[in-house]
């Protein structure tokens, strides 16, 4: 069982490591911050079997919401305003 929650505490901070690295919407402070603030709180409940799953999904919500800014973002900036668009209406 421990090794369960081990592999799931590693796979969520690397969830969390790639949904910082390949963000480029929000500034690098707030993406250290965050990492930080995250990681602290991992190691804090290192012993508690509740904390560590409620953590680990606050890992996962965070990553996911990363990840998702920086696909709303992308595909607004990257907006292309020659592309033409039809509609017909018979």
């Amino acid at each position: 069982m421990k090794t369960i929650r081990l592999i799931m505490k590693l796979a969520a901070l690397a969830l969390l490591a790639l949904a910082l690295i390949t963000n480029n919407f929000l500034p690098i402070t707030y993406l250290i911050g965050i990492g930080v603030v995250l990681v602290i709180l991992l190691l804090i409940c290192w012993n508690r079997k509740v904390l560590q799953i409620v953590i680990v999904l606050l890992i996962l919500l965070t990553s996911g919401g990363l990840l998702y800014i920086e696909n709303a973002a992308s595909r607004l900036i990257n907006y292309n305003p020659n592309q033409v668009n039809s509609v017909s209406f018979f």
